[in-house]
């Protein structure tokens, strides 16, 4: 039996920003969130997890929780929610290194019988950046 399911699924564009209060708590109260949150059980997790790029990233998780919570609602329960988008976070990790199936585009182009050019060569001249 998997563990709890997060709260958090994800970003949702335009999702409303925190007051600049709230946000000082939950930049405060984030290094705490991570520490605690690496001492839970895998078992505890609804998905599987790695602590990589978006977990390490403030702005993923907050983008995460405010896509999720009201500020009330973080504010009522701070360490609950911050582990939710960390959970959520870390399993996006998760997903994109070792579940996503990469294709290689160009052989999905050429299947459909499109082409494209060769890309010329860019050279960056530092006369044109005066």
């Amino acid at each position: 039996m998997m563990g709890r399911e997060s709260r958090c699924n994800g970003i949702r564009v335009g999702a409303e920003e925190y007051s600049t209060k709230a946000n000082k708590f939950f930049e405060d109260l984030l290094p705490n969130a991570r520490v605690s949150f690496e001492e839970i059980e895998p078992k505890d997790f609804s998905s599987e997890v790695a602590l990589g790029d978006r977990y390490k990233d403030d702005w993923c998780v907050y983008q995460s929780l405010i896509s999720s919570a009201s500020e009330r609602e973080f504010l009522a329960e701070p360490m609950a929610w911050l582990h939710d988008a960390l959970q959520d976070c870390a399993g996006k990790d998760f997903w994109y290194s070792h579940s996503k199936q990469w294709e290689d585009q160009s052989s999905i182009l050429e299947s459909e019988g499109i082409e494209f050019p060769p890309l010329p060569d860019i050279v960056i001249s530092s006369e044109a950046n005066q």
